[in-house]
């Protein structure tokens, strides 16, 4: 319904199989899909997220995988928005990331990079260049 047509999940988590695959412009499509609901956007973009349950007596911190968003962290960006990582043996480390400025959303797709470092500082550098094209 959202134009996806190069890919096919047989999970909904992303472990390998060997018939599962995607393309970049097909992840575009469906993070231009999931950025139309205010609750993805909204917690994507969380660095982390404290949740209470078993009425106030336990609570669990979620920490975003997402390195451009951890402020503390070497690769934080201040641009960034969110929005999901992925890594599989197979498939490399990936990255759908979101980022803006002066009311201008960039969408950064990422896939196959050879560690969870260089997917980092390509993603970065990818927002350093499309804001300032």
């Amino acid at each position: 319904a959202i134009g996806v047509t190069g890919s096919h999940f047989n999970n909904p988590d992303g472990i390998h199989d060997a018939d599962h695959y995607t393309t970049a412009n097909d992840l575009l499509k469906i993070v231009q899909h999931a950025l139309t609901y205010p609750l993805i956007q909204e917690t994507t973009a969380l660095p982390s997220a404290t949740e209470t349950f078993l009425s106030g007596q336990q609570s669990r911190t979620w920490v975003n995988t997402n390195a451009l968003l951890q402020p503390d962290g070497d690769y934080y960006n201040p641009l960034a928005t969110g929005l999901k990582t992925g890594h599989t043996d197979e498939a490399g480390y990936c990255l759908a990331a979101t980022a803006e400025q002066d009311g201008r959303r960039l969408i950064v797709i990422l896939l196959g990079a050879p560690s969870d470092s260089s997917r980092w500082v390509d993603a970065n550098g990818l927002i350093q260049l499309g804001f300032e094209s």
